[in-house]
């Protein structure tokens, strides 16, 4: 066709154009007032008013997580199949509800994702999902599908369900004891059970097959092998216990598969199933102040049998110190100490003693066969006496207690009681336990009346408290002060005066428990008391003769 003059346009419109579909070339030729011109083209131009078909209806499949639409040539076309589509725009719909923006696919960026003779456009699941809250919605995919020509053929795919996949936020395993009810709360040990139970909570996947077993490690069934059973979410599943063992620790295992495929594995934070009497057995309770920092005088590294602990400050007599030692037995050789008592703990030795004077060095030495130790060993030494009996005080009664080591991290807290008892063997009032958390001491303060008294203390694991232990009797009794009768006896030699003094064994408490002094400080006076003449001694229980009862003493004066 020949050109169409305009003037002074700079744009042109014809639909001459129309008749003439296929390639098109377009000239343009610019003219000034002298006559001069010059021509320039641009082209190519697809002229096409054919519009695209829509011959199939893609349907919609899901794999490896992604929800496919595919098509070949035969599915979108032009009239007459001489050109390729171009572009889809797509989006995805519940109903008549459209849950995502209108999405674009083209050949050009996303040409053979779908193999060499399929086009496809894909959809994440998991996006899905989210609106999936309901479960079981129908789903579909609204596509325009354009040629180049900006012609397009509109169509709806046939419904589909997301598969129940199970998310990756999965459930939770609680292990719960067997007599609790709701709430479930998880506890770390459980006790003289035959039944092992679980509480399984964020599960609700219905097309997922569960298993659950038993494992001595996480994740792992090597203790109960994987049985298949239906879980209800939130509600409590019990187990025979089979051939689990006490004192060792355990895992539920919960197996997830779908379609015959393991999908995942989820543990319990672990159970041990205990003895009640091998735990409340253990339990040792004291009556007495705890040996620990806040009552620590000074440590000592030695390294030789038999050694001299130096003091910078003297030890006041009539006070109760103990000294401590890690893995080594030893004994205090000062003949100006009163011994009250060794304990030996499984690796830890107390010796508790009293000075009847002021002493500025203590003397040790340490049971070993070698004379020079192979090691060094640390001695601790406190001001307290951790293993009373009985006590004059009767405002503050300490009291601690101990359970052994591999107990301790499943314990939830200690419950204690005190009860007067009536003939040393009954309480006299009703049992009433408070909570002290995980402390494992207690300071009892109040009025207490003279009498024997006992105090109960609790185990908890989770909600569940074992039977208490009960602590040995506990006196409170004053001491009394005692109408000694002191025998002296003198005799006269040439050079020097023997004397000789004797008295009986006495009592320290006769009314709620009979003891006895563990020695005996003396010394000799003159001017009615006023004067000391000798320096003190000490006499030990350990000294009297069993016949009569009595303490001899005797002294040479030059």
């Amino acid at each position: 066709m020949g050109y169409t003059k305009t003037h002074h346009w700079r744009q042109a419109t014809s639909s001459i154009l129309r008749f003439y579909r296929g390639r098109t070339n377009i000239f343009i030729k610019v003219q000034n007032r002298a006559g001069l011109d010059q021509k320039i083209w641009f082209g190519p131009i697809l002229a096409d008013e054919t519009p695209t078909v829509c011959q199939d209806i893609p349907k919609p499949v899901i794999d490896n997580g992604y929800v496919i639409a595919k098509w070949d040539k035969e599915t979108f076309m032009t009239l007459n199949k001489q050109r390729e589509i171009g572009s889809v725009m797509f989006r995805m719909g519940i109903g008549n509800t459209y849950i995502t923006p209108f999405l674009e696919w083209n050949i050009k960026s996303h040409g053979g994702q779908c193999g060499l003779h399929h086009q496809c456009i894909k959809y994440p699941v998991k996006t899905l999902q989210l609106y999936d809250s309901v479960k079981s919605l129908d789903f579909h995919i609204q596509m325009h599908v354009y040629n180049y020509a900006g012609h397009y053929c509109s169509l709806n795919t046939p419904s589909f369900k997301l598969p129940n996949i199970v998310p990756p936020r999965h459930g939770i395993v609680l292990d719960v004891d067997p007599g609790t009810t709701r709430p479930y709360q998880d506890v770390d040990a459980i006790y003289d059970a035959k039944v092992y139970c679980f509480v399984m909570k964020g599960f609700t996947n219905e097309e997922i097959q569960f298993e659950v077993g038993v494992g001595n490690i996480n994740k792992s069934d090597d203790a109960i092998a994987f049985r298949v059973f239906n879980p209800t979410d939130g509600e409590r599943v019990c187990e025979n216990i089979g051939k689990l063992k006490t004192e060792k620790q355990y895992y539920v295992i919960i197996r997830a598969s779908y379609k015959s495929q393991e999908i995942y594995r989820v543990s319990s934070d672990g159970f041990i199933i205990l003895n009640s009497t091998t735990v409340t057995t253990s339990m040792k309770i004291y009556h007495g102040n705890r040996c620990g920092k806040e009552n620590e005088l000074k440590s000592w590294n030695i390294s030789s049998k038999k050694s001299v602990l130096t003091l910078f400050q003297s030890l006041q007599h009539g006070v109760t110190y103990s000294l401590l030692a890690d893995s080594a037995a030893f004994v205090i050789t000062n003949q100006n100490l009163l011994i009250k008592y060794h304990r030996q703990n499984s690796d830890q030795m107390i010796v508790t003693f009293m000075p009847i004077v002021s002493v500025s060095s203590v003397f040790i030495d340490v049971q070993s066969n070698h004379s020079n130790l192979s090691s060094y060993i640390t001695l601790h030494l406190h001001q307290c006496d951790p293993d009373m009996g009985i006590q004059s005080s009767k405002s503050l009664l300490p009291m601690y207690w101990s359970i052994n080591d591999k107990y301790e991290q499943y314990l939830s807290n200690y419950e204690i009681a005190i009860c007067k008892m009536t003939n040393n063997t009954t309480c006299e009032n009703k049992v009433l336990y408070e909570s002290v958390g995980k402390n494992s001491f207690k300071y009892f303060l109040g009025n207490f009346k003279e009498g024997a008294y006992t105090v109960f203390v609790k185990a908890c694991f989770g909600l569940k408290c074992l039977l208490p232990s009960t602590s040995n009797l506990i006196i409170v009794e004053q001491v009394k002060s005692m109408d000694m009768k002191v025998k002296a006896s003198i005799q006269f030699a040439k050079n020097c005066t023997k004397t000789t003094f004797r008295w009986q064994k006495s009592h320290c408490t006769t009314d709620y428990i009979e003891t006895f002094p563990l020695g005996y400080r003396w010394s000799v006076f003159k001017d009615e008391g006023n004067t000391r003449i000798t320096d003190w001694k000490m006499v030990k229980v350990n000294e009297i003769n069993e016949t009569t009862q009595n303490f001899t003493v005797k002294l040479t004066f030059s």
